[in-house]
């Protein structure tokens, strides 16, 4: 089975680890994009470098563990683009993959707030409200201990 190397997004350059994250010239523009609307902070090296030295520099810079965790959403939806453009055959988009990428911080954000304590009206409390709480009751043909 013969497989092409060439990066299915840009078809440019062979596709590697760091080429999919970093120098591919569509995701260079997703990053750029991100950037513009404050999605990350700040924008990961062009260096040629490989991608843990990347990471390490864009952690280096990150003033507060939020943005970290953009860096990290954006990433993760970068691989599922190349993931459903590969194996779907879906568009790879920069707006697609910026917007999927902030939903799914603002639904991070909103069920960690959630499960930190915040009311129905928005109001933090030390004490969870049981609306928010989901217990999982084993079923009973589970033996527990």
């Amino acid at each position: 089975m013969n497989i092409d190397p060439t990066c299915p997004i840009c078809a440019d350059d062979i596709e590697t680890i760091d080429h999919l994250f970093w120098d591919c010239s569509v995701i260079k523009r997703v990053w750029s994009l991100a950037h513009q609307h404050g999605c990350v902070h700040p924008l990961p090296p062009q260096d040629g470098q490989a991608s843990g030295h990347q990471l390490f520099t864009v952690y280096h810079h990150c003033k507060n563990p939020k943005d970290i965790l953009k860096v990290a959403f954006l990433l993760w939806r970068i691989w599922k683009a190349q993931n459903a453009f590969v194996f779907k055959g879906d568009v790879v988009t920069l707006v697609r993959i910026l917007i999927a990428t902030k939903k799914g911080f603002a639904e991070w954000q909103i069920r960690t707030y959630m499960s930190e304590g915040f009311t129905s009206k928005g109001v933090f409390s030390s004490h969870p409200t049981s609306n928010f709480i989901v217990r999982w009751n084993a079923p009973s043909w589970i033996c527990q201990t």
